[in-house]
């Protein structure tokens, strides 16, 4: 008998770090299969997706359409038929709202799977992975480059090219500063890297940090050059320290601020990188126009097509004709429209942007139960500076929020 158990409890384990790593790897967020110009690994992980969902409809149906998940059931339903009134509305029958769709419920499907614990667990040791196995290959690209030149090479859709090395990425010959991981650029790795931290600073563990581990991420995140990730990392380490004070962690975080303070001081170019969208003579001041038109042209989108949205296709045409009005300068939304929120409140409406908001907000709850609400504010500006509608960890997270009293026994 105890043996059966064993092995039912090992097969739950291996179907967990399965599902973690499909999340993490198999998802528009990295570059071999979100952004990757060979389509055969851009469109063949939606056949991964669509198995794990047959596999849990077949499997966990009962559990599913369970009294205590009515609630989630009858969400789910309204998205449902949000999605179809839109597309009908909107004669939007191409395959972005279908891929869209299996990738949302996919991730509501992986939720029924795994508890919330479990994957915070398996998910920040799987990045604590990825990010130390980033600095070496980071390291080694700036002292000894030609040693990344051996390295199978990937181009993206823009026809960027990369050089490949197993559990990270290097920009071929320019950009060596930033560091991507496996990630499709280094904006989506840190909001990835600053998840990990969340979980463990605030879920994984409430009064002992493993040093080691956050002093990876930290680095990581340092060396994504990401003005959001740099601004936003010591909000987080200040609310921990709010919530944990003492003298080992006051001299953890006084150790990062002064090794941030040093490398931002003796390195300026790093700091013109990092900085300069926030200065009208900076180089990179048309990002931030960018980012500003990312707030504020789907605003406009959304004024217009209230109820039922714009639909995925003229989504793109509208955010051209609108930031051209606003700004002056027409913005493409396949590199401009990085708030992933307003662009689904855009494409689908207003009641389907309130209940994905909502749902988010839930999951925040889960990460932090006393200081929830900063990290609501904390997962917005992250999900504002990427889009993230087709990624599958996005979703997921969704997933939690929307099963959210059933995952708060679990916590």
């Amino acid at each position: 008998m105890n043996k059966i158990m064993e092995e039912g409890n090992n097969n739950k384990s291996k179907k967990a770090l399965f599902l973690v790593l499909t999340i993490i790897f198999l998802t528009d967020d990295t570059l071999l299969f979100g952004t990757n110009k060979n389509d055969l690994f851009v469109y063949g992980k939606y056949f991964i997706y669509i198995i794990i969902l047959l596999l849990t409809v077949l499997f966990s149906a009962k559990n599913i359409v369970s009294k205590s998940n009515f609630n989630g059931i009858i969400t789910i339903l309204v998205l449902i038929l949000i999605l179809f009134l839109s597309t009908i509305i909107n004669n939007d029958f191409k395959t972005g709202t279908l891929v869209y769709a299996i990738t949302f419920f996919t991730g509501i499907a992986i939720v029924q799977n795994i508890s919330f614990p479990v994957f915070t667990k398996l998910y920040s040791k799987i990045m604590y992975f990825l990010a130390f196995f980033s600095l070496i290959v980071y390291t080694i690209n700036l002292i000894s480059p030609d040693l990344i030149s051996i390295f199978p090479t990937i181009s993206n859709y823009g026809d960027v090219e990369y050089k490949f090395v197993l559990f990270s990425n290097t920009f071929n010959g320019f950009n060596e500063f930033r560091n991507t991981g496996i990630f499709r650029e280094p904006g989506v790795y840190v909001i990835h890297l600053i998840f990990a931290v969340f979980f463990e600073v605030f879920f994984i563990k409430s009064s002992k940090l493993n040093y080691r581990k956050l002093l990876i991420f930290v680095l990581a995140i340092l060396t994504t050059l990401s003005t959001t990730g740099i601004l936003l990392l010591p909000v987080i380490l200040i609310i921990y320290f709010i919530k944990n004070s003492n003298l080992k962690n006051a001299f953890f975080i006084f150790g990062i601020s002064m090794f941030f303070v040093f490398i931002l001081n003796y390195f300026p170019e790093l700091n013109d990188k990092v900085f300069s969208k926030l200065t009208q003579d900076g180089a990179e001041y048309e990002s931030s126009l960018a980012r500003l038109s990312s707030f504020l042209t789907p605003l406009y989108i959304i004024k217009d097509n209230m109820i039922f949205g714009s639909g995925l296709s003229n989504f793109v045409t509208y955010y051209s004709y609108y930031s051209r009005s606003i700004f002056g300068i027409e913005f493409l939304a396949e590199s401009a429209a990085t708030n992933t929120i307003l662009n689904l409140t855009a494409v689908y409406g207003i009641i389907y942007g309130l209940i994905i908001t909502i749902l988010l907000f839930r999951a925040s709850k889960l990460i932090e139960k006393k200081y929830y609400i900063i990290v609501f504010i904390l997962m917005l500006l992250l999900f504002s500076s990427q889009e993230l509608k087709f990624s599958l960890f996005f979703n997921v997270l969704l997933g939690y929020g929307l099963y959210f009293n059933k995952q708060k026994d679990f916590s």
